[in-house]
C-alpha cells in the first residue's frame, strides 16, 4: 500500500522528452529522437559540467553526422557550463548540446560510427 500511495518520479527518458518539447527546435531530428526516447532509447551519458573537460571527454561530435557543425558551435559558445545527453538507440546514437541559456542543438550518427576524418 505504501507503495501505491508514494509519488512517482519520471524515468531520465521521460524527462529528456519533455525537456527537448520545451527546447529544441520542431525537425526531423528532434522527431526522431523523441521517438528513440519513447521506445526506450537508452541515455549514455547526461552530464552537466565545465564546457571545456565535458568537450575532451564526452563530446564524440567527430562521430555525428547529421548537424555535427551547429551542436560543436553551440558548445563553443557555451559559457563556463553546459548540458550534454547521449542517447543511444538500435542503430544511431543522438548528441544534445543543451546551453544554459539557449537552445538544445540535437545532431545524430551511426551507433558505432568511427570517427570523421
Amino acid at each position: 500500500m505504501l507503495a501505491e500511495a508514494a509519488p512517482s518520479r519520471p524515468c531520465g527518458q521521460e524527462r529528456l522528452h519533455d525537456l527537448l518539447l520545451s527546447e529544441a527546435d520542431d525537425g526531423p531530428l528532434r522527431t526522431d529522437l523523441l521517438a528513440a526516447l519513447r521506445r526506450g532509447a537508452r541515455i549514455a551519458i547526461w552530464i552537466t559540467g565545465p564546457a571545456k573537460d565535458l568537450t575532451r571527454f564526452h563530446l564524440r561530435v567527430d562521430q555525428m553526422t547529421e548537424e555535427a557543425g551547429p551542436a560543436a558551435e553551440a558548445l563553443a559558445a557555451a559559457g563556463a557550463s553546459i548540458t550534454l545527453a547521449r542517447v543511444e538507440d538500435a542503430d544511431r546514437q543522438y548528441l544534445v548540446v543543451l546551453p544554459p541559456d539557449g537552445r538544445a542543438c540535437i545532431a545524430r550518427g551511426a551507433k558505432d560510427a568511427p570517427p570523421r576524418a
